[in-house]
């Protein structure tokens, strides 16, 4: 067989990929037309929680944001631990994520909730200093929230994990998805049941990441989000994030004095635990959390007090 030129060569490549990407397409629509109308849902509520600081004085309160489709209470172990850590926790619920509901909203109804929540917290605590905390889209969310904030009203810091600012291949190509009426269709979720908060995702909280996404590609005010110091947790099989992806936006947006990156590498006993799962010791495993918490316990207290 002759030996393929080098034009040849990135014809084939580029073949390749429209192929892959022609079937990657092609799956995700089925599994959306697949599972129209579920007949099963979690039927118990996940109100939002507070934590008490445990110390006679607070460090301060942060705002903890869960991700699409994730059981908000999966994050309780997260804000408990903080809490015993000396601060007042949040654990927000976002719309959709408390009771089954039949209307569609979009991404900034998401946004509004953050918003009042973290306004909340700070009349109530408005002597503290304030933070947030948030996985996947939480960390998105987060993200987005600290770059609409003024100057004078922004975090003391953020911790984010696996933050969908920056995502792989097969779910960026998601975002060409555009699904039709009805809106109850809807795409099988494969976290783990602890941690899941429907078996199935509506389309449409899809759509609204992935407008979220495209929101943050580009800061509107990089500079002051550049004055909230940030520590972001990221494994590097993460299916979802691209770890390498999340550097190169840090450096697009000229946030790299401010903003870093830990690698995690979960130890999970379970074999059915996702790799983008990393929020707490059973995700994690016993090392990998102390590492992480040690982390967390290193930026909290170096970060300055505004």
């Amino acid at each position: 067989m002759p030996l393929l030129s080098l034009g040849e060569l990135r014809y084939s490549a580029v073949v390749q990929v429209m192929i892959r990407s022609a079937f990657a397409f092609l799956c995700l629509a089925l599994t959306a037309c697949c599972a129209l109308d579920p007949k099963t849902v979690t039927q118990h509520t996940e109100e939002p929680r507070w934590f008490v600081a445990r110390t006679k004085k607070p460090r301060g309160v942060i705002l903890v944001i869960h991700g699409l489709n994730q059981r908000p209470s999966s994050m309780d172990a997260l804000s408990d631990y903080l809490a015993g850590r000396g601060y007042h926790v949040n654990r927000i619920t976002l719309p959709g994520h408390n009771e089954p509901t039949k209307e569609t909203f979009d991404s900034v109804v998401w946004q509004n909730h953050v918003e009042h929540a973290y306004a909340d917290a700070r009349k109530i605590l408005e002597h503290l200093p304030t933070y947030i905390v948030g996985y996947s889209l939480g960390g998105l969310l987060a993200t987005s929230f600290t770059d609409s904030l003024p100057a004078n009203n922004k975090p003391s810091g953020l911790i984010l994990f696996a933050p969908a600012i920056a995502l792989r291949p097969l779910p960026s190509l998601a975002a060409t998805l555009h699904f039709p009426p009805p809106v109850s269709w809807r795409t099988p979720n494969l976290a783990p049941r602890a941690y899941r908060r429907y078996p199935t995702t509506p389309a449409f909280w899809y759509s609204n990441t992935l407008e979220l996404h495209r929101k943050i590609q580009t800061l509107h005010n990089a500079e002051r989000v550049r004055g909230v110091p940030a520590l972001i947790f990221l494994n590097p099989r993460d299916e979802l994030v691209s770890p390498s992806g999340t550097t190169s936006w840090i450096e697009s947006n000229g946030l790299q004095s401010t903003w870093r990156i830990v690698e995690v590498h979960p130890r999970s006993a379970s074999s059915e635990m996702a790799e983008h799962l990393i929020i707490d010791e059973p995700s994690l495993g016993e090392s990998e959390w102390r590492r992480v918490t040690d982390e967390m316990n290193s930026f909290l207290t170096s970060v300055p007090v505004k």
